[in-house]
């Protein structure tokens, strides 16, 4: 089973009404740890992580990060990560059916 290396990314998550920024620590299966910056730390599954990570497009361009396979989380819930795969195969001359990429962003490409 492989995985993609997102220790280190950026997550957003709103508490109570206020917003508060942290950082993927670790991955211990099946968690990641997150601290935040007010000195908070959670645990996430993957399925839970996906749609609070804040990837950038240099993040997801960099194939050092990326390992064949899955380890429970589905990076298709990370928010701008299909426009962003479409975005990269329309630069590619590429496109993938709309049940991968979502209908908004296979439109764009």
């Amino acid at each position: 089973m492989g995985y993609v290396d997102i220790v280190s990314t950026k997550v957003r998550k709103v508490f109570g009404g206020r917003l508060f920024w942290g950082t993927v620590a670790r991955f211990r299966h099946p968690f990641y740890l997150v601290e935040y910056v007010d000195g908070d730390k959670a645990e996430y599954t993957g399925k839970k992580l996906a749609p609070i990570l804040r990837l950038t497009v240099s993040e997801i361009r960099d194939l050092r990060r990326w390992h064949y396979g899955w380890a429970g989380l589905n990076m298709a819930s990370v928010p701008g990560f299909n426009a962003h795969v479409a975005e990269y195969m329309n630069g590619q001359s590429m496109t993938l059916p709309i049940a991968r990429v979502g209908s908004a962003a296979n439109a764009e490409a």
